[in-house]
């Protein structure tokens, strides 16, 4: 069962009105992003207890936008990606991508800015306990409170970092509460 550490300070607090202000343009939401990532990856570490082995899991196109903070805490982590999306049609999770390194007594850390239902970033979690990860944590900003208990799901996830929850039930796919589509914010393309 994952545990779930919610981190709320001052300056996580002021990232996430830049990241929810959908009038601020892409070079505030990236760096409000890299900042607010940097401090929940840190954080995680320091739960953590400082891992030697962290691998990085982005998963495509939204958490791209986290990997440089979490670099920026982590300078020595390892990448990988998993690229999964919830079909907006059916609800389904669909794979079309995955490359991670070797888990050789490593820990994982998906990066993925908002959790609503919890399906993509279980889906990645699903893809990182197959290649041999035990030990997987899931880095979000924003997750709901159902998000967080499908996460509960996989006991390879040992730990949620999340900076806020929101407690309304998601529609699928989105939060009432969230960052809108962080992938088409950072990159300009839907």
């Amino acid at each position: 069962m994952a545990s779930t550490s919610v981190y709320s300070t001052a300056s996580t607090a002021h990232y996430l009105d830049q990241l929810k202000d959908t009038s601020r343009g892409r070079a505030t939401f990236r760096d409000a992003l890299f900042g607010i990532t940097t401090l929940l990856v840190s954080h995680a570490l320091h739960t953590l207890e400082d891992p030697a082995e962290i691998v990085l899991v982005p998963i495509i196109r939204g958490g791209l936008g986290m990997v440089d903070g979490a670099l920026a805490a982590s300078p020595g982590a390892t990448v990988g990606h998993v690229g999964i999306y919830r079909d907006r049609t059916t609800g389904d999770i669909i794979e079309y991508y995955s490359r991670v390194p070797d888990f050789s007594g490593q820990t994982a850390i998906i990066l993925d800015p908002m959790v609503a239902s919890g399906g993509t970033a279980l889906g990645a979690a699903d893809v990182l306990a197959s290649a041999g990860y035990e030990s997987i944590c899931v880095a979000t900003v924003v997750a709901s409170e159902a998000g967080c208990g499908v996460l509960d799901e996989l006991p390879a996830i040992s730990h949620v970092f999340v900076c806020e929850i929101d407690a309304e039930p998601p529609e699928i796919g989105t939060l009432r509460n969230g960052l809108g589509d962080a992938g088409a914010r950072l990159y300009g393309t839907a």
